[in-house]
C-alpha cells in the first residue's frame, strides 16, 4: 500500500502531542485528507491526492494506545489494529526500518537536529539556542523525505515508486479512503468514565470547570431521575462519560445516554484554556502551589500560563538540553504561536471550504483556521476555492510585531479582531449578504452602514461562528436569514461623533479622508494609528472596563468630541472611579501630544499647558514646583515603584524625581512624591535599549548606537547615565522613515549583508550607510516578508562598492580599551556563528561575552572567512572552501586564512 505524506496544512496539530489514543486516530484521519505537495516538487502534483485508509493498523504497546475507544473506532472503519507482542522487537521491524529510511532522507547532515547539545559543547560547536532548529523547522523538511520517499522506485513494488502503484489502483478504483471524514474527526479524543456531572457543571482537570451552552436543555436534569431515589439524600450528581481533545481543553463532550449523543460543555474560562494542549496545563499546574491550586482563579491561571510562555521564550545560551526541548515543543503549539504574535488569522465567508482545503484541522470549534503563516499558497487556495488571489490578499491581516496586526493599515492588537463570533448587522445584510470587515473590530460595536449596534445571535439564540455555515447571512444551526434578526439603532445624537472612529477604521481610503477631514486643521496631518489609539484609551479610561453597551457607546462618542474640539474638549472627560490615575495619565498625555511635531508652535504648547486637565494629569518633576501628595520614604517608594533604589536615586541625580528632603532626627533624608516615583517607573520600563534595536534589526549595539549619534534615530528614552535609550515610537517613526524611503524595483539587487562582506579589518558603516538611504544617494527596497530590518533590505549590485568608500581607514590604536559583544566581532570577521576564529582571541564576561575592538581589527586584517572570499568570487561558499583547501592556504584561525594567500593566488588569479 502507498505511504501516506503526512498534513503540512498551516493550522495542523502539533507534532509534539503525547501519545494518546486521540494521535492515533488523529494519524488515520490525516490518511484520508489531501496533502501538500513541497514548491519544488510542483512536477508531482499527484501526490496530494494520496489519501489512503489502512487495512491494518500496527501501534507500539503503549498503554496510551489500547483502549475499546481506538479499537472501536477503527471498527467502525473496517481496520484491524494490531500491537507488537510482549518481548517480540521484529514484530514491526519493516515499519521501523522505514522510519529510518524517512528519517535518514531528511536530517542527514543536519547535525544540530540530532546531535545531544552535551555532545555539540563537549565538542566546542554549541551553536546559539535561537540558532537551533525547532520542530516547526524540522517539519518542512520531514515533510519533503516523506514526498521524496513516495516518488522514489522501491524493490517492495518491483521498481516502481508508492506513487505510481497507487495512481494505478486509484485508476482501477481500488482505493479505500474514510467515506465521512467529519464524522470520524468528531470522534477523535480521549475518553474519561464516571466523571462527576452536577448542576454547576463538571470539574475536571484541577481546577477547569465546564458548563453547558446558555439557553441549552440541562443535561444533569435530564440524568438525576435516572439515578436510584433515596429518601434520605438529594442526587448531587451522576456519573457520565467524557470525551475530550488533549491537543484542546476549551471544550470537553459529554455522552447523553438517553439521546445516545454527545453534548459539548464549554470551559467557564475560554481565556485560559482555549486550544491549550493538556500537557502545557499540566506545566502550569506544576508552578502553582498545591495549597494555592484549590483557590486559583481563571485570571490567576491566565498569569501563570503568561510567565510560563515567557520564560520559555527567552532560551539563553546556557540552557540544559531538557529545557531546549521543552521551550522547541512548547513554541510548537497553537495557542504559544498565537499568545507570542506567530499566527494570525482572517475572516472568509467560505471558511468551510477553505479549512478543508488548507487546514484539515476542524478540532477549533467557531474559529477560523487559515493561517497568515508565511508558507500559505495564496494562489493555490485562490485556484482552489475559485476567487482571485486579490480577495484572499484583502483578507490577509499582516502581523507586526508583539503580537499586532495591520488592519488596512490600522495598527491594532491581534486581541482587537474578533475570531470567534460572528457579529452582524440585519439591515446591512439585508441590503447585500457579505460581512463588512470592520464589524471584525471590537472597539467598535456598531455598523457605520445601517447604524445598528452589532449582533451575533440567531432569534433561536443560537451564536453565529465561522465553522459550520450555512451561508454568512443564515443561521448557523436553523438556517433563518440573519436580516431577520431585531437590533437597536445607535441614537441619532451619538451618530456624528461615532463617524470620526468609524471612517478612522474604514478599510477605504475615500472614507479615512473623509474623517480626518473633520478633524481641527491641527490635527489632520497627525498619524492615523495615533488618532484611533487617542480614542481607545481614552473610551478605556471613561468606561473603566464597563461592558455595558450603551455605556460603551457614550463614551467612545465623548472621546471623539474631544479630539474634534481639540485642545480643549478633554476637560468633558472624566475617568471612571476604578481607572488608576496613571493609566488616566497616560491618555491625557497622548491628547496632548495629537499634533505632529513638525507642526507644533508656541501656541500649542501654551494651550496645552493652560489646559487644567492636562496639568492635572501629567508627570511632575522638580520644574512644577512643590511636592502636592503626601512624601514617602526611600523603601516604599522603590516598592511602589518596583524598582531598585539604585535607579530612583539615579533619577533623582539627573532630575527626573523631584530633590525633596525631609528632617529625621538630626539628619536629612530623602523623599519622594508618590505621583512623581509612579511617572518615572512608567518612563523606565517604556524605554527600549539599544542592545534590543540591535536585535531587531539585526545588526551590534554600537551600530545602534552610532546611528543614534548620527541623527538618524532619535532617541527620546530616559536616561540615567551616558547610556542611549529609546522609545518604541522611536522605533516606529525609524521604520516609517526606512520604509518612505524605499524603492520597489531595484536593478540586480544584492542583499544589504552580502555587500557589507566587501569590506573587512573596521566596524561596518551602518550609520554612513543608512544616511546614504535616507537621503536617497543609496537606493534600496525592503522586502515583504518577517524577518530582522537588515535581513530584508538590498541594494543594487552597482552601489556595492559605494560601502567601502564610506567606511574611512582607521587607527586601530585608537580603539585600545574599546569592547565589543561576541556577535559585533562575528560581524568585522565576517564569519558566522558556528565559526571559532574567535577563540584566538582573549574574551571575557559570559552574557554576554566580550572582545577588545583592537583585537579584533588585527585578526580582521590578517584574515579572510569563507563568506568574504565567496562574496569576492561569486562563487557558493562550499566551492570557496575546497579551492582555499587545494591552494594550502595557511589558516590564521579556525575558519580564518591568511588575507595575502588567498588575494594572490584566487581572488588576484581568477580561478
Amino acid at each position: 500500500m502507498a505511504k501516506a505524506l503526512p498534513d503540512t496544512g498551516p493550522e495542523k496539530r502539533s507534532i509534539s502531542d503525547p501519545p494518546s489514543s486521540a494521535t492515533v486516530l488523529r494519524t488515520l484521519a490525516d490518511a484520508s485528507t489531501p496533502k501538500h505537495v513541497p514548491a519544488d516538487m510542483s512536477k508531482h502534483a499527484q501526490l496530494a491526492m494520496m489519501v489512503v485508509k489502512p487495512d491494518r493498523l500496527v501501534g507500539d504497546n503503549l498503554s496510551a494506545y489500547h483502549g475499546r475507544h481506538v479499537e472501536d473506532s477503527a471498527r467502525e472503519l473496517s481496520i484491524d489494529v494490531d500491537f507488537t507482542g510482549a518481548e517480540r522487537p521484529r514484530d514491526k521491524s519493516d515499519m521501523e526500518r522505514l522510519i529510518g529510511v524517512i528519517l535518514d532522507l531528511g536530517f542527514k547532515g543536519v547535525a544540530a537536529a540530532v546531535d545531544p547539545i552535551a555532545l555539540r559543547r563537549h565538542t566546542k560547536n554549541d551553536p546559539p539556542a535561537d540558532q537551533l532548529p525547532t520542530l516547526a523547522d524540522l517539519r518542512p523538511i520531514l515533510d519533503r523525505a516523506v514526498a521524496v520517499l513516495n516518488v522514489s522506485p522501491t524493490d517492495a513494488l518491483m521498481g516502481r515508486s508508492p506513487l505510481s502503484f497507487y495512481l494505478q489502483k486509484l485508476n482501477e478504483r481500488k482505493v479505500n479512503i474514510i467515506k465521512d471524514l467529519a464524522k470520524f474527526r468528531r470522534a477523535i479524543g480521549c475518553v474519561e468514565y464516571d466523571v462527576e456531572l452536577r448542576a454547576s457543571g463538571i470539574e475536571i482537570f484541577k481546577g477547569l470547570r465546564y458548563v453547558q451552552k446558555p439557553r441549552a436543555a440541562s443535561l444533569f436534569d435530564k440524568l438525576r431521575h435516572r439515578e436510584r431515589p433515596s429518601k434520605k439524600t438529594k442526587v448531587a450528581s451522576v456519573p457520565v462519560k467524557v470525551k475530550y481533545d488533549p491537543g484542546d481543553l476549551g471544550r470537553i463532550h459529554v455522552w447523553d445516554p438517553v439521546d445516545k449523543v454527545y453534548v459539548t460543555f464549554e470551559c467557564d474560562a475560554p481565556e485560559y484554556a482555549d486550544r491549550l494542549p493538556k500537557w502545557v496545563h499540566d506545566l502550569i499546574l506544576a508552578d502553582i502551589a498545591e495549597d494555592e491550586l484549590a483557590f486559583c482563579s481563571p485570571e490567576t491561571l491566565v498569569e501563570y500560563r503568561a510567565r510560563l510562555f515567557e520564560r520559555q521564550s527567552d532560551i539563553t545560551q546556557a540552557a540544559g538540553e531538557d529545557e531546549r526541548r521543552r521551550a522547541a515543543r512548547l513554541t510548537d503549539t497553537a495557542i504559544f504561536q498565537r499568545l507570542m504574535g506567530e499566527i494570525v488569522e482572517v475572516l472568509d465567508e467560505n471558511e468551510y471550504i477553505v479549512a478543508e482545503s488548507v487546514s484539515h484541522d476542524t478540532r477549533y470549534r467557531n474559529v477560523v483556521t487559515i493561517s497568515e503563516a508565511e508558507e500559505l499558497d495564496v494562489e493555490e487556495l485562490a485556484r482552489v476555492i475559485r476567487v482571485d488571489v486579490g480577495e484572499i490578499e484583502a483578507r490577509r491581516y499582516v502581523a507586526l510585531e508583539k503580537g499586532r496586526l495591520s488592519f488596512f493599515g490600522l495598527t491594532v492588537a491581534g486581541a482587537a479582531i474578533e475570531k470567534k463570533a460572528r457579529r452582524f448587522s440585519p439591515a446591512s445584510l439585508k441590503t447585500s449578504p457579505h460581512i463588512r470587515a470592520i464589524w471584525e473590530l471590537k472597539d467598535l460595536p456598531f455598523c457605520p452602514e445601517s447604524w445598528e449596534l452589532l449582533v451575533d445571535t440567531c432569534l433561536c439564540g443560537v451564536r453565529q461562528g465561522w465553522i459550520r455555515l450555512n451561508g454568512v447571512h443564515r443561521c448557523d444551526d436553523c438556517g433563518r436569514p440573519l436580516a431577520r434578526t431585531p437590533a437597536r439603532i445607535v441614537p441619532e445624537a451619538l451618530q456624528a461623533g461615532l463617524a470620526l472612529v468609524a471612517g478612522l477604521a474604514s478599510p477605504l481610503p475615500a472614507v479615512r479622508a473623509e474623517a480626518l477631514g473633520l478633524l481641527p486643521p491641527a490635527l489632520r496631518e497627525a498619524d492615523r494609528n495615533d488618532l484611533y489609539r487617542c480614542i481607545t484609551r481614552l473610551r478605556q479610561c471613561v468606561t473603566g472596563g464597563s461592558v455595558d453597551v450603551d455605556h460603551e457607546l457614550e463614551a467612545l462618542h465623548s472621546a471623539c468630541q474631544a479630539l474634534l474640539t481639540w485642545p480643549l474638549g478633554i476637560q468633558a472627560l472624566a475617568p471612571a472611579a476604578t481607572m488608576a490615575r496613571s493609566g488616566w495619565r497616560a491618555a491625557v498625555v497622548t491628547y496632548e501630544r495629537m499634533v505632529p511635531s513638525r507642526n507644533r508652535t508656541d501656541e500649542h504648547d501654551r494651550g496645552s499647558l493652560t489646559n487644567p486637565m492636562i496639568k492635572a494629569a501629567r508627570p511632575r518633576g522638580t520644574w512644577f514646583g512643590s511636592a502636592r501628595s503626601p512624601m514617602i520614604g526611600i523603601r516604599p517608594a522603590y516598592e511602589l515603584a518596583r524598582l531598585e533604589s539604585e535607579t530612583l536615586m539615579a533619577g533623582r541625580a539627573r532630575g527626573h524625581l523631584g530633590a525633596y528632603e525631609h528632617m529625621r532626627g538630626t539628619r536629612l533624608v530623602p523623599v519622594f512624591d508618590p505621583e512623581e516615583v509612579l511617572g518615572f517607573a512608567d518612563a523606565i520600563r517604556s524605554r527600549v535599549s539599544a542592545g534590543t534595536i540591535a536585535y531587531r534589526f539585526g545588526i551590534g549595539r554600537r551600530a545602534v548606537q552610532e546611528i543614534a549619534d548620527h541623527g538618524h534615530m532619535s532617541a527620546s528614552g530616559l536616561r540615567l547615565d551616558d547610556e542611549v535609550w529609546f522609545t518604541e515610537q522611536d522605533v516606529s517613526d525609524f521604520l516609517r522613515r526606512m520604509s518612505d524611503a524605499g524603492r520597489s524595483l531595484i536593478e540586480h539587487p544584492t542583499r544589504i549583508r552580502k555587500a557589507m562582506l566587501s569590506i573587512h579589518g573596521r566596524p561596518k558603516p551602518w550609520a554612513a550607510v543608512i544616511g546614504a538611504m535616507l537621503d536617497g544617494r543609496l537606493p534600496f527596497s525592503i522586502a515583504d516578508r518577517e524577518a530582522k530590518l537588515f535581513d530584508t533590505i538590498s541594494i543594487a549590485g552597482a552601489d556595492v562598492t559605494l560601502l567601502s568608500e564610506m567606511a574611512p581607514a582607521i587607527d586601530i590604536d585608537t580603539f585600545a580599551t574599546e569592547r565589543l559583544t561576541q556577535r559585533e566581532a562575528q560581524e568585522i570577521l565576517n564569519i558566522g556563528a558556528n565559526c571559532h576564529a574567535l577563540d584566538a582571541l582573549a574574551r571575557e564576561g559570559r552574557n554576554p561575552i566580550t572582545f577588545l575592538l583592537a583585537d579584533v581589527l588585527r585578526l580582521g586584517r590578517v584574515g579572510i572567512s569563507v563568506l568574504e572570499a565567496a562574496a569576492l568570487t561569486g562563487r557558493s561558499a562550499s566551492h570557496t572552501y575546497h579551492l582555499i583547501r587545494r591552494a594550502g592556504i595557511d589558516a590564521v584561525a579556525d575558519g580564518l586564512w591568511d588575507r595575502r594567500q588567498v588575494t594572490n593566488r584566487i581572488l588576484g588569479s581568477g580561478i
